[in-house]
């Protein structure tokens, strides 16, 4: 028994498919099965009962699973605790939502690069329910997104923080100075990101907390467009307050006043509990320590 029998069992159990094992392990399905059926003919016992789809664990590759995830863990703390980072190596598939690449993503890519020289990371920009099936199926490794509930069972979420939300137009529109109610501003357009996102789901909420809706949504993929056509004066954004740093003059975003006001919205780096990828762990750690929300 070695730990990549025990690790490609613990991606089966996770995926269900060796097919899909094959893929995000960069492997042949045939080495995914040879792995399994060494490790079975070790124990001396069925894991996995091939005659479904997906595949099912016995009941002795359930008993497994505990142990086998106890083992990996073990043996990805003695190499981060006590092994040369130097000479980690591989590829770390990263989610990252936007406004986290805007703000303290490069410090952590920095470090990243700097601790573990011999590792490639990738990096994918997106919403969360895009991402959130890509975590599922094993195309990433670890999300770092907003996220309003943490309704993922198998998912673990590690807090990196709130950052304020805040309604925010051109000085064009006229509406500073004033307390805006969610019937207020849902007479004004409204600038906003798809529903797959964090943002859409804060915007939506909002308006519902007045029993309301915006009479005119205008949707994007990118929380940077909704700035700049807010400072073009097409409507209101709900943007992150750091936004209006260095908009001065024309095309300057102000800040307006609500009632109610937008709660903090809540970061996380999130993964699967069983997750077997060495720096998965590691990264959580470090974006807790740089992030820059509070």
């Amino acid at each position: 028994m070695n730990l990549q029998q025990l690790e490609t069992f613990l991606h089966i159990a996770r995926l269900g498919s060796l097919s899909d094992v094959a893929a995000h392990l960069n492997a042949t399905q045939s080495a995914v099965s040879m792995r399994l059926s060494e490790l079975e003919k070790e124990l001396g016992v069925a894991l996995v009962d091939r005659r479904h789809r997906p595949a099912r664990l016995t009941a002795k590759g359930r008993d497994l699973v505990t142990y086998a995830d106890e083992i990996v863990n073990l043996t990805k703390q003695i190499h981060h605790r006590i092994g040369d980072p130097t000479l980690l190596s591989g590829s770390v598939k990263i989610g990252v939502g936007e406004h986290v690449a805007l703000t303290w993503l490069p410090d952590l890519v920095a470090q990243l690069n700097d601790q573990y020289p011999n590792v490639v990371v990738e990096l994918d920009i997106g919403l969360l329910e895009e991402m959130t099936a890509q975590l599922r199926s094993g195309t990433l490794d670890i999300l770092l997104t907003a996220a309003l509930e943490t309704a993922e069972p198998d998912m673990i979420y590690r807090p990196l923080g709130h950052e304020q939300f805040v309604w925010m137009a051109s000085p064009t529109l006229k509406l500073e100075g004033n307390i805006l109610s969610p019937d207020d501003l849902a007479q004004c357009p409204v600038l906003t990101m798809s529903k797959a996102s964090v943002l859409h789901h804060l915007m939506d909420n909002w308006f519902k907390s007045g029993a309301t809706k915006p009479k005119q949504v205008n949707v994007c993929n990118s929380l940077s467009a909704c700035a700049s056509l807010a400072r073009a004066g097409l409507g209101v954004g709900l943007l992150p307050r750091t936004y209006r740093k260095g908009t001065q003059g024309e095309g300057q975003l102000i800040p307006l006043q609500t009632a109610p006001p937008v709660e903090p919205t809540p970061f996380f780096a999130i993964y699967n509990s069983g997750t077997t990828a060495p720096l998965t762990n590691i990264i959580a750690d470090l974006a807790a320590r740089i992030t820059t929300f509070h």
